[in-house]
């Protein structure tokens, strides 16, 4: 009988702790998921309104998406990586607005000449509805692809945007060499479970719609507010470049 009862008093105990421990990760992801959101916000409204970027509010008219990394951090010395989390938004074909986020990571690791730490701000925008449906699954790989790559976007004071994907970037600190090509990008399920209080896929958030969370309205909004300033200057066409993305091996 006192066997029973100290076996039933672990049990009891075990079963609390492992609790314990998921309502702090949950409460740990739902904490770093609001943070997230709200410096991808900070991040679009001030590249959004930033005269050097005037192209990407270019591309932002004739997207069908946006990732928003707010915060890539890079160091290294010959062989360098990058880390952060981001958000991707998908504009509804039938009203314009924008949907979302859904919750993703990327990593990115390169050997070569490089060296130095920056901190940076990065902003991909897809144009293909086959670079997008590529999004919806984890582990995908941004790379090359010369047959998209067909100039700056606004070299031509509104050329046409034939590539999968265009990437604007703001670096703060000093970097030779580091790019996003090659980077992986995986779902964050973590974060979006905690951000919606249940499971969701990205698929559930962009494509069936079939969760939200208001808390997400000024992050729409501000994206929505970026696409609207249309204005273009050469001068922004050295802000990004263009690449398409590939499934990761």
């Amino acid at each position: 009988m006192h066997c029973n009862r100290r076996l039933l008093a672990s049990a009891i105990t075990l079963m609390l702790l492992t609790f314990g421990d998921s309502a702090t990760a949950q409460s740990r992801n739902q904490k770093i998921a609001v943070e997230l959101v709200a410096k991808a916000t900070a991040t679009i409204a001030s590249l959004g309104h930033n005269k050097r970027y005037e192209a990407l509010n270019e591309a932002l008219v004739r997207s069908q998406a946006v990732l928003i990394f707010p915060h890539l951090f890079s160091a290294g010395f010959v062989v360098a990586g990058a880390r952060g989390s981001g958000v991707l938004l998908v504009r509804d074909s039938a009203t314009g607005h924008w949907v979302g986020p859904a919750f993703y990571s990327l990593t990115q690791a390169s050997v070569g000449l490089q060296a130095g730490a920056s901190r940076s701000e990065y902003i991909v925008v897809v144009h293909s509805q086959r670079a997008l449906d590529t999004l919806f699954r984890s582990g995908l790989r941004l790379g090359m692809d010369a047959s998209l790559a067909v100039g700056p976007v606004g070299s031509g004071g509104g050329a046409a945007m034939t590539s999968d994907v265009d990437v604007f970037s703001r670096v703060k600190g000093v970097f030779v060499g580091i790019a996003l090509d090659g980077a992986a990008l995986h779902i964050r399920a973590p974060l979006a479970a905690a951000y919606y209080g249940q499971p969701a896929t990205p698929a559930d958030i962009l494509v069936d719609r079939s969760i939200s969370n208001p808390a997400g309205d000024a992050l729409r909004s501000a994206v929505e507010v970026a696409a609207a300033q249309t204005d273009i200057s050469p001068e922004s066409a050295a802000a990004h470049r263009e690449i398409s993305l590939q499934p990761h091996p």
